[in-house]
């Protein structure tokens, strides 16, 4: 226990636990650093190896349509396509083209219909292709295409099409040769290609068509099979999503660190993963080891610390014994001996130097609200009521210009009152001097004499008070409070409230409680002064023509008053200023 509650023990673990943190955390950052470190080579050379292959089968893709460019200066004099035969001579015994392009050769005309094949395909010749995409791409810019995977339309298979212009010497187009490879009976990858795969373990991916094109883990072989359904490998969907790099969890539970590269010609997706166990497993090792040393040397530097803070810290222990003493005795204010080590010193000195001032200002407080209460509060008492008297007509009838000067005297003068009130009130708040007398009561009494008080000073601002109670609602608090929290509400928002409109109190049940509203029809509160509202001091609009003076504490008042009683205030603006405060109801038994 003394580990726990003394000062000496909470400082020896606070020396154990800032030096196993520390070194934890240091050990934590140099793991993470190698973690990313590896990460990122790996990551580093996953995408070198993706992009690799990636330009080696683009090359190996442009070798084809370099044969079928070949084939194409053979079909032309320069002027127009040869004839039929020399055609048909050209596309023969081409065993490199017929590897190349194992499904078909064909040529077309400038419109795209084909006119000769290599091998026969019953409906083939005379069918118009410039509807195909890749064609019409061709027609557009007479240069070489290739398609990417497209589902045939007599086959229902993959295939991808080459297409090279055959142009005339003024490079008009004269025709179109054309090369097929069915991808689920020949590889567009070659060789070399392929066994580079295998070795490295990358995956092809037909982003278009949702397939494997190769590297289908669950199957060996060049036959093309559909992509899992999307969220069943999570791998999958996050390369098709084109995120390039990074790591993904998989359903089992282990993280998959990988690389993407794209064949932009085909839109397929190479695609490597490695398992980041692998790449941890001698990170991980190297840090139990070095964490269990710095327990070690944590546990040796806690013993040394803790022993270091017991023998500095008995002094300490008197000074706080003394300072107890004095907060037990409010009357002690003698200053504390000034003694022990520097430290102690210099804060014995500064606990005097604080409770001085501390003395001051609790002396200057006393002596502004007694000033306040005595100097202020009575004569100005004497006067208002004097002012009330000639307004009222009681000394007899004045000229016009002296009745309105009284008026303007009236009024400036029951302000200064209602400042000066204000001020009293939150001190009395703050020092918990303000008596509440909380008792049952009915709301509608107390709404209506609020309302009837500040009907004058309404029709003063031209403005018409509105009562609104759904039923009438008995609550637990201290009615001359809740009456002052209305008034208070009511007189801003008077003040607020434009020429010819409405002020509206009402009170309705909200569940378990009652909640009373004071509603205007004005601009409401600034957007950026609506968490202020219920501060001390505060005011919004200072400094303009709607700015009303006051000491800004009429609002934190309330606020103030409210939580004594259990109540709560706030502000919502709807066409206008709505403050409410709501308070627990008296439920019926």
């Amino acid at each position: 226990m003394l580990l726990i509650h003394s000062l000496r023990g909470r400082l020896a673990l606070v020396i154990l636990m800032s030096s196993l943190l520390t070194l934890t955390t240091v050990l934590l950052l140099a793991y993470q650093s190698l973690v990313r470190d590896l990460e990122a080579e790996l990551s580093r050379q996953q995408a070198f190896e993706t992009r690799q292959l990636s330009n080696q089968i683009e090359a190996e893709l442009t070798l084809r349509l370099f044969a079928l460019e070949n084939l194409a200066r053979e079909l032309s004099d320069g002027y127009r396509l040869v004839d039929p035969q020399n055609m048909e001579r050209a596309l023969t015994n081409r065993s490199r083209l017929e590897a190349l392009f194992s499904s078909a050769i064909i040529v077309l005309d400038s419109e795209a219909n084909a006119i000769a094949e290599n091998i026969h395909v019953p409906g083939r010749l005379g069918t118009n292709y410039a509807d195909r995409p890749h064609f019409r791409r061709l027609l557009r810019s007479n240069a070489p295409v290739i398609s990417q995977p497209i589902i045939g339309r007599a086959t229902g298979l993959p295939l991808i099409s080459f297409l090279h212009p055959i142009l005339g010497n003024e490079g008009q187009l004269l025709g179109i040769v054309g090369g097929t490879v069915d991808l689920s009976e020949t590889s567009v990858i070659s060789a070399a290609s392929l066994e580079t795969m295998e070795r490295l373990g990358l995956q092809i991916l037909d982003a278009d068509n949702f397939y494997y094109v190769q590297g289908n883990p669950d199957q060996q072989g060049l036959s093309i099979t559909e992509l899992p359904d999307p969220g069943l490998n999570p791998l999958i969907d996050r390369a098709l999503q084109g995120i390039s790099t990074g790591t993904v969890t998989m359903p089992d539970g282990s993280r998959q660190l990988y690389a993407t590269a794209v064949i932009p010609t085909l839109n397929w997706i190479i695609l490597k993963a490695n398992p980041v166990t692998e790449i941890l497993a001698p990170a991980r090792a190297s840090f139990q080891r070095f964490l269990a040393l710095s327990i070690g040397i944590c546990l040796v530097l806690a013993s040394f610390g803790y022993w270091a803070v017991r023998h500095s810290m008995t002094p300490l222990s008197r000074l706080t014994r003394r300072i107890q003493k004095m907060a037990r005795d409010p009357e002690l204010s003698e200053p504390l001996p000034v003694s022990g080590i520097e430290e102690i010193r210099d804060l014995t000195l500064a606990f005097n130097s604080l409770t001085d001032e501390r003395n001051r200002l609790s002396r200057l407080k006393e002596e502004f609200v007694s000033t306040v209460s005595h100097e202020l509060r009575t004569p100005l008492t004497a006067l208002n009521g004097a002012l009330g008297l000639l307004n009222s007509g009681v000394a007899g009838e004045m000229p016009d210009k002296v009745q309105e000067l009284v008026k303007l005297s009236h009024r400036n003068a029951e302000r200064l009152q209602t400042l000066i009130q204000d001020l009293l009130d939150f001190n009395k708040l703050q020092a918990g001097r303000m008596e509440f007398n909380i008792q049952r009561c009915e709301v509608e009494p107390i709404l209506q004499a609020s309302v009837e008080r500040n009907r004058m000073m309404a029709q003063h601002y031209q403005v018409r008070l509105g009562l609104t109670i759904d039923e009438n609602i008995e609550v637990e608090v201290d009615a001359g409070r809740l009456q002052q929290i209305v008034d208070n509400y009511l007189t801003n928002a008077i003040k607020h409230a434009p020429a010819r409109s409405r002020v509206t109190v009402s009170a309705r049940r909200d569940g378990p409680n009652l909640l009373i509203t004071v509603s205007d029809q004005g601009e409401g509160v600034p957007e950026h002064f609506v968490s202020e509202l219920f501060t001390r001091f505060s005011q919004a609009e200072v400094g303009t023509t709607r700015a009303i003076k006051g000491t800004g504490l009429g609002l934190a008042i309330c606020k103030e008053i409210a939580e004594h009683m259990a109540g709560q205030v706030g502000y919502h603006n709807e066409n206008g200023a709505h403050f409410w405060v709501q308070f627990p109801a008296v439920m019926d038994q």
